[in-house]
C-alpha cells in the first residue's frame, strides 16, 4: 500500500492504493470528517471556518463523517448547524455522504439525524455505492459481528465488494480487518 500525504490549510490529502480497490473507483476522492467537537457558543471555530472555505475547492465522489460532532451535552444544536454548513459546502451527489456516530454523541444528538438531509446513518449496516464498492458503517460502540451480521442481511460481503468501513475508533480496524473487511 502506498500513502502519500499533502497538508492544504485544515485538509489533508492521502493518495491510498489497496490492491483489490475495484477500477471504477481508482482515483477518486473520499473526503472523511471526524471528531469536530464544536462547541456551542463558538461553533464556527477558525479551523471550521477554514474547513468551510477550503470546502469549495473539494469535489468529492464519496463523504464519510466518523463521529464525535458535538463537545459535549448540549453542543448538539450546534454542532448539526455545523454539519449542515459543511454538508451544503462538500458539494457531494446524492446518495453519497455517509456517516457513523461516536462517543460524543448523545442520544440527543442521534435523535435529530433526519435533519441532515443527504446523510445516510450506518449502524451496523452497509450500502452498494456502485462500481464493486460498499460502504460500511459502525457507531460507537462497535461491534463487528453485528456489522456483518448487517452485510449478510444486505447482500454485501468482501467476496463480492471492496468494502470502505467506518468505524469511530481506531483501534476497531484490527477487528474489521480479522473479519475480512479491507479498509
Amino acid at each position: 500500500m502506498r500513502i502519500e500525504g499533502q497538508f492544504n490549510g485544515c485538509i489533508e490529502r492521502y493518495d491510498l492504493w489497496h490492491p483489490e480497490v475495484p477500477e471504477a473507483w481508482d482515483g477518486k476522492l473520499i473526503l472523511h470528517l471526524s471528531d469536530l467537537h464544536v462547541r456551542a457558543g463558538r461553533a464556527i471555530s477558525r479551523v471550521v471556518g477554514e474547513l468551510l472555505r477550503e470546502l469549495a475547492h473539494v469535489e468529492a465522489d464519496l463523504v464519510v463523517l466518523t463521529g464525535d460532532y458535538p463537545d459535549k451535552p448540549r453542543d448538539e444544536e450546534a454542532a448539526g448547524e455545523v454539519l449542515e454548513r459543511i454538508l451544503a459546502a462538500s458539494r457531494v451527489k446524492p446518495g453519497r455522504a455517509f456517516g457513523i456516530w461516536g462517543n460524543h454523541d448523545s442520544a440527543g444528538m442521534r435523535g435529530k439525524e433526519a435533519g441532515w438531509k443527504g446523510v445516510r446513518w450506518l449502524d451496523g449496516e452497509g450500502e452498494d455505492v456502485g462500481g464493486g464498492m460498499a460502504v460500511a458503517g459502525m457507531s460507537f460502540p462497535e461491534d463487528v459481528v453485528g456489522l456483518i451480521e448487517g452485510l449478510d442481511r444486505a447482500h454485501i460481503s468482501p467476496r463480492s465488494h471492496f468494502v470502505l468501513t467506518l468505524v469511530h475508533y481506531p483501534t476497531e480496524v484490527y477487528s474489521a480487518a480479522a473479519a475480512g473487511l479491507p479498509l
